[in-house]
């Protein structure tokens, strides 16, 4: 792909940012149902241990390498992903940033249909 401008790169990875949030917010929501099932005696404590290991050598580990990997990287195709999986809209990326997910985005969700 063509290089990147330097506002294209921080819009990039500003959007990325709040994808990152949005979607470790949601997998500690998923945390969070195994306390209340902990709490509401329908797992035991191994249960949660098992789920908070889980999470933290997988779903936080990988999402960290989606958005956070090499602090020179561009996480363009992490955002594009958050995007097809709705952690965060297009319109919500700065302009300078954009079209470029949006390159990405189609490309992707061709992928996935093809």
């Amino acid at each position: 792909m063509n290089e990147l401008s330097k506002s294209a790169r921080k819009a990039i990875r500003d959007a990325a940012s709040i994808a990152y949030e949005r979607e470790l917010a949601q997998a500690l929501r998923d945390l969070a149902d195994v306390f209340n099932e902990w709490k509401a005696g329908t797992l035991n404590a191994f249960d949660v241990s098992d789920a908070i290991h889980e999470f933290h050598q997988g779903t936080a580990r990988e999402l960290f390498k989606q958005y956070e990997a090499g602090s020179t990287a561009v996480p363009d195709f992490g955002v594009a992903g958050a995007v097809i999986d709705g952690f965060i809209k297009l319109e919500e990326i700065a302009p300078a940033g954009r079209e470029h997910i949006a390159k990405i985005v189609e490309a992707m969700a061709s992928a996935r249909l093809g």
